[in-house]
C-alpha cells in the first residue's frame, strides 16, 4: 500500500460529467430463450470477441477461445486486460461476450466448492456442493461475492461488456392470492441481484404473446423497460423497448443484420 501522502486527494466535481452513448463504455445483459438469435445478433459486429462457455458457436465465424472452468475464464480474462493496458496499440475488440454466463455460474459454484475443501481441509470430503459449506448460507454468500468481484475487474476492459443468458420462469403469488409467471435471467438470489445492478442494459427477448418458445417463424421482441412480468431496463432508454426483430423476406430465419443495426442504432 503507498504511503499516505502519495493517495492522491479527492475533488468534488464543480461540474456535471457529460452523458454518454459510446458503445465501449456499455456493460449489456441481452438475455432470452434458446434458438431466438442471441449468439447470431452479437456475431454481426465482427470485432466482438466471444468467450465460449457452452461450444455452441461452431455454426457462427467469430473471434472466440472456449471457456471450461473458472480457471480457463481467470486466463482469458488476463489476456484480455494485458491487451487492454498497452499503450502502444488499441485495444483489438469493440465488445468481448460471455455466451453463456449461466455457465459461468456453473464454473463459479465448482470454484467456491474447491476454495472451502483448501479452506477446510478436514471437511473437504464433505464439501459437494455450496449448501455444503459452513452454516449453510456461506456457500451462496461467496458465490455472489466472486461474481461481484469478477464483474468488477471484467467491467475495467476498455470495449463494450456483454453478458448472454437464459431465461428462468418464476411464478408469482400475490398477497390478494392472484399468480402470475415472472420470467427473468437465469441467475438466481444475490449473484442475479448483483448482475441485475451491473448491466447498463437488460435486453429481454421474448416470443410475440409470451412464453418461451421459439418457431422458426416467431415474431420477436425487445423489450428493454421493466413489466410485472418482463425483467427488463435500458438507461437513457438507449436500446429501444418494444422492437421487433425483423424476419427474412422468406420468414425462414431473423434477419440479424437489420436487426444488429437497429439494436444499436442509438450508441456511438
Amino acid at each position: 500500500m503507498p504511503p499516505v501522502e502519495a493517495i492522491p486527494k479527492l475533488v468534488l466535481p464543480t461540474e456535471a460529467t457529460p452523458a454518454t452513448r459510446e458503445y465501449a463504455k456499455q456493460k449489456i445483459v441481452l438475455m432470452g430463450p434458446a434458438g431466438c438469435g442471441k449468439s447470431e445478433l452479437l456475431a454481426q459486429d465482427p470485432h466482438h470477441f466471444f468467450i465460449d462457455t457452452e461450444g455452441n458457436l461452431g455454426h457462427l465465424a467469430v473471434k472466440r477461445l472456449a471457456c471450461r472452468s473458472w480457471a480457463d475464464l481467470q486466463e482469458i480474462y488476463a489476456l484480455l486486460y494485458e491487451l487492454g493496458m498497452r499503450k502502444d496499440t488499441p485495444f483489438p475488440y469493440t465488445g468481448v461476450v460471455i455466451d453463456t454466463f449461466d455457465r459461468v455460474m456453473l464454473h463459479a459454484s465448482e470454484e467456491v466448492v474447491r476454495m472451502a475443501r483448501v479452506r477446510y481441509p478436514k471437511h473437504a470430503h464433505e464439501i459437494n456442493t455450496l449448501p455444503d459449506i459452513g452454516d449453510g448460507k456461506m456457500g451462496w454468500y461467496d458465490l455472489s461475492r466472486l461474481i461481484n468481484l469478477f464483474l468488477n475487474h471484467f467491467e475495467k476492459l476498455p470495449c463494450a461488456k456483454i453478458l448472454v443468458c437464459h431465461v428462468r420462469d418464476m411464478q408469482v403469488t400475490l398477497p390478494t392470492k392472484a399468480s402470475f409467471t415472472r420470467y427473468m435471467m437465469n441467475i438466481g438470489g444475490q449473484a442475479g441481484d448483483a448482475v441485475w445492478a451491473w448491466a447498463n442494459h437488460v435486453v429481454h427477448i421474448r416470443p410475440q404473446g409470451g412464453g418461451d418458445i421459439v418457431a422458426a417463424d416467431t415474431p420477436l421482441i425487445a423489450y428493454t423497460v421493466p413489466t410485472i412480468d418482463v425483467q427488463a431496463k435500458s438507461h437513457g432508454m438507449l436500446v429501444p423497448n418494444g422492437t421487433a426483430w425483423k424476419l427474412l423476406p422468406d420468414r425462414s430465419r431473423l434477419d440479424a443484420t437489420a436487426n444488429w443495426q437497429t439494436f444499436c442504432a442509438n450508441f456511438t
